[in-house]
């Protein structure tokens, strides 16, 4: 094992998908509910080759969001996929 990090609160929260890109760094893909003020939001966050955190973005809203899987585009973009229990008439967020 190279490293070894936490990421986010102590309940809800998980990777479901990770994936090692070229130069090292890690993409992981899951769900996150950090501020516990609502259902799980779709996280996506990228470490470092040496495990540190480069940056994160919740997607979401009222609601339950999943990130299931991501993949890494030819122009270095991030794909993800995931499912939502949206609850109907709010509008998501991300």
């Amino acid at each position: 094992m190279r490293w070894s990090t936490t990421f986010g609160a102590k309940e809800d929260d998980g990777f479901h998908s990770v994936q090692v890109l070229p130069d090292g760094s890690i993409v992981a893909v899951g769900q996150s509910n950090l501020d516990r003020k609502e259902p799980s939001q779709g996280i996506v966050a990228v470490f470092s080759a040496d495990g540190k955190l480069s940056w994160s973005r919740k997607f979401g809203g009222p609601g339950t969001y999943r990130l299931l899987a991501s993949t890494r585009l030819s122009n270095g973009n991030i794909v993800a996929a995931g499912s939502s229990m949206h609850i109907a008439g709010s509008t998501p967020r991300g």
